[in-house]
């Protein structure tokens, strides 16, 4: 999964920029600036099969659990989601309640 990681690591909030179906994280080229000279960290990234990241070969990969799967260790930052993966980041966050 292709994702950067911007900003100062010690901010005291972190914002997580995902993508909606067909997008990708250069949606956000001209909102990062204004978020990192208001102190946050930024991170953002493309979800697997979409933009910089690799495409898995297997269709049967393309699948909610296995999008969640990917994106588990992204839990416990805000979430700012956007059409198909918001679902996913429903999911991800319900399974990982305890660390938001």
């Amino acid at each position: 999964m292709a994702y950067w990681d911007i900003g100062p690591p010690d901010a005291k909030e972190t914002l997580l920029l995902t993508h909606g179906e067909p997008s990708w994280s250069f949606l956000y080229r001209r909102m990062i600036d204004p978020l990192l000279s208001k102190g946050y960290r930024v991170v953002l990234f493309d979800q697997v099969g979409f933009g910089w990241s690799d495409k898995p070969s297997e269709e049967t990969d393309y699948t909610y659990e296995r999008h969640v799967a990917w994106n588990e260790d992204l839990v416990g930052v805000l979430y700012i989601c956007l059409c198909y993966f918001c679902c996913i980041f429903i999911c991800t966050a319900i399974f990982h309640s305890h660390l938001i």
